[in-house]
């Protein structure tokens, strides 16, 4: 995620200078991504062309990066003689930590910690896309747990559900969105 990347460069130098970061090292970069074949298959061009051309690219889409960062509020724009510096605003700062809190950061899928089988439970969910990581977070715990597919959201298995489970189904909000069920009774209704 470009966003997070830019912000995270400002967060950790306070301001920097958008030529300190296309320097040597880019042109050196852009030209490694380029492959021999593409150099010969627009072989009209000389070399320096092709590598100026993907710079001029990479520039362009950095800009444009920094433009959508600007017109959010994130980011600030400070002219000095003839240098602009970039650097985060109060809500630059806040999407930073939101991005870089420990909620938005891959969720560690739960172990089963023992093999001890009850009667069998269904667990049906449907957990909003705006919370997908929880969403897989489940989905990944329940395949360690032992419980099988049936669909994406219906999942059956008679594992032993640990308390820990229950208790991290409510510390990440997800109680209203999931539903176990229990069944006792084997058999068809036929």
């Amino acid at each position: 995620m470009a966003i997070k990347k830019v912000l995270n460069i400002l967060k950790r130098l306070d301001k920097v200078d958008t030529r300190s970061l296309f320097g040597h090292y880019s042109s050196k970069y852009v030209w490694q991504q380029i492959s021999e074949m593409n150099a010969r298959r627009v072989g009209w061009k000389q070399k320096d062309e092709i590598i100026a051309e993907q710079m001029q690219d990479e520039l362009n889409r950095f800009y444009s990066t920094l433009s959508k960062l600007k017109k959010q509020g994130f980011i600030k724009k400070i002219n000095n003689d003839r240098r602009s510096f970039w650097c985060l605003t109060q809500a630059g700062l806040k999407k930073w930590l939101f991005l870089n809190s420990v909620k938005n950061k891959n969720l560690i899928p739960m172990k089963s910690a023992s093999l001890e089988k009850e009667h069998l439970k269904v667990i049906v969910f449907d957990i909003p896309e705006s919370r997908k990581n929880y969403r897989d977070w489940l989905r990944q715990t329940l395949i360690n747990f032992g419980f099988r597919k049936l669909q994406k959201s219906v999942w059956i298995g008679n594992p032993k559900l640990t308390e820990d489970f229950l208790f991290k189904l409510k510390e990440y909000n997800l109680v209203n969105y999931i539903h176990i069920f229990s069944v006792k009774d084997l058999g068809t209704i036929i």
